[in-house]
This record gives structure tokens, sequence and C-alpha cells, in this order.
């Protein structure tokens, strides 16, 4: 007979206890109410379509603090880790999506709350120390990234965004050394395994793939309304609208509704363009 007693270890009692930063406003377009701990986003493109780029545009409003000398900036204050397989990251475009952010707040601020440049760039490099990330070059490296996490999560209480891009990328080797053909259950695979870390911890996990990357079986799937092993909750489909013109849409997909936004990409930010 089942006593209705649950027992935790004492890691299991820490992680649930510990506050990390919220991401409630990381994207209001895409994410109206939230995202939310422990919810596994899908981020999936085509070649072109932002994905790396939508990845840094979060990154950068994650780390920034919420204000500076009493002056409103707007990020989150939290910190953020990037598992890097794919290679298409560039440091560059993060601290170029930063000194944007910071430009608009100038523009939005009078003249007794303006931010020097001397400003700027410290906002800009204590940013950047909440900013964590690992390169991999194989699965191997990845599963002991997956580990080593574990416990950098457990240390430090500002991390509250996991971004694997892309989780594809070490398919084809994988393949050629004996792993799992099909595409959806070599994703899912490593999805399992690395949640199976984050489990007691309230953070969100995000990760890309391109858009061939799917069976058609994939497209009957729907999203999970609450976090579970192997579970999607948001699916972010980017696409070009058309070939003729710079304009890319984005289908946001819940387990309660799906919209679509338009955007367009400029060197120093994504700008959606609103309407569905």
């Amino acid at each position: 007979m089942d006593s209705g007693v649950k027992v935790e270890s004492g890691l299991q009692l820490v992680a649930r206890l510990q506050k990390r930063p919220s991401l409630n406003g990381l994207d209001d377009i895409i994410f109206p109410h939230g995202p939310n701990p422990q919810e596994v986003i899908e981020i999936i493109g085509e070649p072109s379509s932002g994905k790396t780029f939508l990845i840094t545009k979060f990154i950068a409003k994650s780390i920034l603090p919420k204000y500076f000398n009493n002056i409103h900036i707007g990020g989150l204050d939290a910190s953020v880790v990037l598992i890097n397989i794919d290679y298409h990251f560039q440091i560059c475009k993060l601290i170029s999506l930063m000194e944007n952010h910071l430009t608009l707040c100038n523009h939005n601020n009078d003249e007794s709350s303006k931010l020097d440049e001397n400003c700027i760039k410290h906002i800009i490099c204590t940013a950047l120390k909440n900013f964590i990330m690992y390169n991999c070059i194989n699965t191997f490296q990845l599963l002991v990234t997956f580990h080593s996490i574990h416990n950098l999560i457990l240390n430090n209480t500002e991390i509250s965004l996991i971004i694997i891009d892309s989780i594809s990328a070490n398919y084809w080797l994988d393949v050629m050394n004996g792993s799992v053909r099909k595409m959806d259950l070599y994703s899912k695979n490593i999805l399992e395994d690395f949640q199976k870390t984050l489990n007691p911890f309230k953070v969100v996990l995000m990760y890309t793939r391109p858009l061939y990357f799917q069976s058609k079986t994939r497209k009957n799937e729907v999203c999970s309304a609450q976090p579970g092993f192997g579970k999607v909750n948001q699916y972010v489909h980017l696409f070009n609208v058309s070939k003729n013109t710079a304009v890319y849409g984005a289908q946001i997909i819940t387990s309660s509704q799906t919209f679509t936004r338009f955007y367009k990409i400029h060197p120093t930010d994504l700008v959606f363009l609103g309407g569905s």
C-alpha cells in the first residue's frame, strides 16, 4: 500500500528550495506568460532564419541588469549557460546586441539618466560575467558537459537558462559510430539525458535544431502543458516568408495556443513587426 510519503534527497531539497531569477519578460512576443522554470523550448528553423541570432538576443536580455545606478536597463539579472555545438554563436554579436539595447535605453531616458560610454562598457563587462559557454566538438564532450553542469547550477543560484545550439550537430558523426538513425529519437535521447541532470533545478532548457531534422510523424506531436522527461512545452518555428523579401515568420506553438509573428533581421538586432 502506498503510504503517500514522498522521499527526497538532500540535493533535491536544496535544488527545490533554491530561488533563481525569473525569466518572465524574456520576450513578451514569443513568451507572453513565461518561460517558466523547468520548461523545455525547441527553436526549429530553416538555414539563416535567425535561430542562433534569436538565442543570442535571449542571452543578452537575460544577463543584462534590471537597473544600473537607479537607471532602468530592462535586463533580467540572470546567468545563462550556452552549450555551443554548432559553432555558429558569435560573442561579438552578443556584445553588439547589448550595446544596441543600452543605446535604446539612452534614447528612452532623459538627460539626467543617460549612460556614458564608460558606463556602457562597465555594464557589458559585468553582464558577460553572467554568461558561461561550453564548446563541445563531439557527443562524448557533450555528455561530460551535462554532468559538470550539475555542480555548476547547484553552486550558482543565478543560472536560470540553459541553451543547446544545436541538439543535432553531432548526429551524422554519431550515426557513423552506431548511434540511432531515427532523428526524432536521437534528439529525444539527448534531451532526456540532459533532463536527468537538470531535473532537480528550476531552470529553463532551450535548444535549436534545423528544420530538416525531423520525421513526418514529428509534425503530429503536441506540446506538453507540464514539464516532463522528453517533453517539449513550446515550439518556436522560424521560417522565411518569401525569398523575395527580408521578412521572416515565427510560429509559436504551446499546449493551449498557436500564433505567428513576423520579424526582420538587422545587423544589430532581430526586430518583431507584430501582427498575426
